[in-house]
């Protein structure tokens, strides 16, 4: 759901361009005939949240049914219970699978999209490659962990450490830090 916003705010695609999909359509028609014409922002707001809500009622009154129905109780039943317990409805997960081929075409194999990709690989994988080879220039808080150096730590234990302080990166910091690490110019606190 939040890839149609992400997708519209991006220029990727227009409303026109989705309006024909299932629960889209459906979603969108709500939208208009209780708020009339709003603005794009707004009538992006709603569709993401009726997608989400329709969607997680379905799953949610699917999975009830295949639970109640299956009467298991203990967590090793419904693991060999031979068949996904939760589901959404087949005409609900053919739907998933309509937007999602959408989504594949129009957004997730965009051009636009494969660049970032592309770009924030090389910024992770610079990032990782750098710490690992120089922990000195992590942050002091993660040069220790639990109080033992990372120079201390297994290879496999360093890199775990140095993995997580990666993912606690957003995407703008890891960008700067990436900048701070490997651009020439002067560096800047």
């Amino acid at each position: 759901s939040h890839d149609f916003d992400d997708g519209l705010r991006a220029g990727l695609f227009r409303l026109e361009d989705i309006c024909h999909l299932p629960q889209v359509s459906t979603a969108l028609d709500y939208i208009k005939q209780r708020y009339g014409m709003i603005d794009l922002g707004r009538t992006t707001h709603e569709l993401v949240r009726r997608l989400i809500s329709v969607f997680v009622e379905d799953l949610l009154a699917v999975s009830s049914r295949s639970l109640a129905e299956a009467a298991l109780s203990s967590v090793d039943e419904i693991r060999e219970a031979g068949r996904p317990l939760i589901a959404f409805s087949a005409p609900m997960a053919a739907d998933l699978d309509c937007l999602r081929g959408f989504l594949f075409q129009h957004m997730w194999r965009h051009f636009e999209v494969n660049r970032m990709t592309s770009k924030a690989k090389r910024v992770v994988t610079d990032l990782f490659n750098l710490f690992v080879a120089e922990t000195n220039v992590l942050p002091h808080d993660w040069q220790f962990s639990a109080g033992v150096a990372l120079t201390d730590l297994s290879p496999t234990e360093r890199a775990r450490v140095i993995a997580d302080y990666i993912a606690s990166m957003t995407d703008r910091y890891a960008i700067i830090e990436h900048q701070r690490l490997f651009d020439l110019s002067p560096i800047y606190k």
